[in-house]
């Protein structure tokens, strides 16, 4: 059973993924609207995210045990985005502000994104080192 869900939503994004590459080709060729572009992508992201929430949760039925790596990543990744949260601040001045058309609350999002990102660059780099240390010792 689990097997057979995860072929159809391979294929589903499979899908997905073609009618992508299609609505960017022809977004290039000036058959489609900018507009109708970022509708028809707002919808594929939506519908990505819903097959893949409900893939996820159809194989955490199937095997309780993958529950629990799904809430240590989730812990770890709410961790790493409070903290980025609360290391991040608005580094403009009211004026840049009002020049980029922004709020501090979006700069300090941003900083968020940003230091999130150096974060987890930082323990893929860390992991990677570490698995190939254990690989070298085998």
């Amino acid at each position: 059973m689990v097997d057979k869900i995860h072929n159809i939503t391979k294929w589903i994004l499979i899908i997905l993924l073609i009618l992508s590459a299609i609505a960017g080709i022809m977004f290039y060729t000036g058959t489609l609207s900018e507009d109708t572009l970022i509708n028809m992508g707002i919808g594929l992201v939506i519908t990505a995210a819903v097959i893949t929430i409900v893939g996820a949760l159809f194989n955490i039925a199937a095997k309780p045990k993958s529950a629990i790596k799904l809430l240590i990543s989730t812990v770890i990744f709410v961790v790493v985005f409070g903290v980025s949260y609360s290391l991040a601040g608005n580094q403009l001045t009211s004026l840049q502000l009002e020049e980029y058309h922004i709020t501090a609350q979006t700069s300090r999002l941003v900083g968020t994104g940003l230091i999130a990102t150096y974060i987890f660059s930082g323990l893929a780099v860390l992991v990677i080192l570490y698995s190939a240390i254990v690989k070298a010792f085998k």
